[in-house]
């Protein structure tokens, strides 16, 4: 997995001086973000995904994470093709999906479909989510949010819709949260560029590949 954000970032490292970050420790990292500890009930989370970052910040669906404070753009991290913000917010704290749990059937269940739609539909968000919306194998409550989803991209640009199950996490309740739907498109083909860049254009790196 290449990961776009990097603790070892010159703008990453900047902005994890800050107070914010001391005493902190990081307890969870994906593509795009970074998570660290912000006691009992809340997390830090920094991230360079922008279109999920503006999503979550303005979502009101009881199925996407709560966001308890907004830090908005705190730094920047330099690409082949200039700089790309970092944004922080402070969420509420969510598990990961037991095995063999509710939460993690439906979010296993849901991730297929998204998948089969996304190879059936060649990636046009519109249908994809169109058909999840009108799936009512899909509790009502999911079709909800995902409805939600689909006015938010309305409005955007430059994204992917990236509902693998590794990006739904749970309440302590059990209720399941989608956490991180969509990529910066952007951002990744600006990584992999200078992941080329380092390794040569005859050769890739272990694990370079188009993000799913």
């Amino acid at each position: 997995m290449i990961h776009v954000i990097r603790t070892n970032d010159p703008g990453v490292r900047k902005v994890l001086a800050r107070d914010a970050f001391k005493g902190k420790n990081l307890i969870g990292r994906g593509t795009y973000s970074l998570v660290y500890d912000a006691g009992a009930r809340s997390v830090l989370k920094l991230t360079i995904d922008e279109p999920t970052y503006n999503m979550l910040r303005n979502a009101k669906h009881r199925h996407f994470p709560r966001i308890r404070l907004d830090y908005g753009v705190v730094g920047s991290i330099a690409m082949n093709q200039g700089e790309f913000p970092l944004f922080l917010v402070k969420m509420e704290r969510l598990l990961k999906l037991p095995n063999g749990s509710k939460a993690k059937r439906l979010a296993t269940a849901l991730s297929r479909k998204v998948l089969d739609a996304t190879v059936r539909h060649r990636f046009c968000w519109r249908l994809i989510l169109g058909d999840i919306v009108g799936d009512k194998a899909v509790p009502q409550s999911i079709r909800g949010a995902v409805k939600e989803l689909a006015g938010y991209c309305e409005s955007q640009l430059h994204f992917q819709l990236d509902m693998h199950v590794g990006n739904f996490m749970a309440r302590a309740n059990g209720e399941l949260v989608i956490v991180d739907p969509l990529m910066d498109r952007r951002v990744w083909d600006n990584r992999l560029e200078d992941e080329r860049r380092r390794f040569g254009n005859s050769q890739s790196p272990q694990g370079l590949s188009v993000a799913t």
